[in-house]
């Protein structure tokens, strides 16, 4: 499964960087939730988009962005993140991926899923680039160091503003494509993937 979402997310990768520029702008999470549903489709999958689980546990979350059913009768959960520069705040969207991590976490130990993956894709050099010290505090640096860094980061418990997410396993982020030499990101968006 690993080679053929691996596969699904560069082919739209692909076609968004192939898109018109006036086109790119209506990209979005919704555009790439439906591009993957529609390709994990004619893989002989059942695609149920934005499904309640009806679980939260820790992550306090119920709906998952995609379920990827086969006919083995084993499941898949997909989240997926797109923040762009206009949207902002960069604390609070590395929060809410951690909180989506949680809650693959979550859902695989309820076995509701058989796996999970977490996609993010974003234009937004500072998740992965950060030119010098921004008063990132000791207590969410974990947060951003495996998102800008690739570097493992452990079993962490992250206290944001009374929010909370904690973690079961180590995970890492591998950018993809690589970035130009001053941390811009090549024809626009870059884009990294986590299995849980």
């Amino acid at each position: 499964m690993d080679n053929l979402m691996n596969e699904g997310i560069r082919r739209i990768i692909s076609e968004i960087h192939g898109l018109d520029p006036e086109k790119r702008e209506w990209v979005n999470e919704d555009f790439v939730k439906i591009k993957l549903g529609m390709w994990f489709q004619s893989k002989n999958c059942e695609v149920y988009p934005e499904i309640n689980t009806g679980k939260s546990g820790m992550s306090k979350k119920k709906e998952l962005d995609l379920l990827l059913e086969y006919p083995d009768g084993d499941r898949y959960g997909l989240e997926i993140s797109f923040p762009l520069k206009s949207h902002g705040e960069t604390t609070d969207a590395i929060f809410k991926i951690w909180k989506d991590v949680e809650y693959l976490e979550d859902l695989k130990e309820a076995e509701t899923i058989t796996k999970g993956y977490f996609l993010m894709i974003t234009d937004n050099p500072l998740f992965w680039y950060r030119r010098h010290n921004n008063g990132v505090g000791r207590m969410n640096r974990s947060m951003y160091s495996c998102i800008r860094n690739g570097n493992d980061n452990g079993n962490i418990s992250i206290l944001e503003n009374m929010r909370d997410v904690t973690l079961l396993r180590k995970y890492s982020s591998n950018w993809m494509p690589e970035a130009g030499q001053n941390g811009d990101a090549v024809n626009g968006l870059r884009y990294f993937s986590i299995s849980v």
